[in-house]
Formats: structure tokens, C-alpha cells, sequence
């Protein structure tokens, strides 16, 4: 199953792009902004992608992305106007901006 990790605060926030993720054919795992964590998770997980929303925590969700360094797949969501993003992440501006699994389908596609 492809793994995709979120990292953004608990909520409403985090149940939707969660819901969102898994309807483009991801396994979500969530966590909290924490540094120490979110690397200890991406290496016990191995995501395909990690999915990094600043809308609540901005700072703390920076410091996250940071420590994951560039080994890391990473799109940002949400990404305040000031914030500088490392040339190795992806802002998603769009629903279109966010890759589906590898091996799901897209349900409104031509079969």
C-alpha cells in the first residue's frame, strides 16, 4: 500500500486533507508537528510522499520539513505567502497539484 505521512495539527483540517489523500488512493498516516517524531516516523514508515500542511502551525511545520532534509518527497499545503519553501518541495496550490497512488485509479477517467 503506498503510504503518504501528514504532518499538521489535530482537526477538522487534518481529517479532511487525510480524507482527501486517502480518495486519491493513499494510506494516511498523520502526526503532529513534531520534529523528533515526524522523523522517527518517516524512517519506521518509509511514505512515498509526506504531505506538509501549514494551515494552523506554520513555524512548527517548517522546522518539520526541514528536518526531514531533501531525501524526502514533500508537498506543501496551505503555505503562508512569506515562507520561503526549500527548491526540492512542491507547493500544491490545486487538488490537481496532489499525485494519485501508484496503482489507484482515477474514477473519472476513460476505462
Amino acid at each position: 500500500m503506498p503510504v503518504a505521512m501528514l504532518i499538521t495539527g489535530p482537526g477538522d483540517a487534518r481529517d479532511a486533507v487525510g480524507l482527501f489523500l486517502a480518495g486519491r488512493g493513499w494510506t494516511v498516516v498523520p502526526i503532529a508537528p513534531e520534529p523528533e517524531r515526524v522523523v522517527e516516523l518517516f524512517a519506521a514508515a518509509g511514505p512515498e510522499i509526506v504531505v506538509a500542511d501549514y494551515r494552523d502551525e506554520p513555524e512548527r511545520v517548517g522546522v518539520c520539513v526541514a528536518a526531514l532534509g531533501e531525501g524526502a518527497s514533500i508537498l506543501a499545503l496551505n503555505v503562508p505567502d512569506d515562507t520561503v519553501l526549500p527548491d526540492a518541495i512542491v507547493s500544491a496550490r490545486g487538488a490537481n497539484d496532489i499525485p494519485r497512488a501508484p496503482g489507484s485509479h482515477d474514477p473519472h477517467s476513460a476505462r
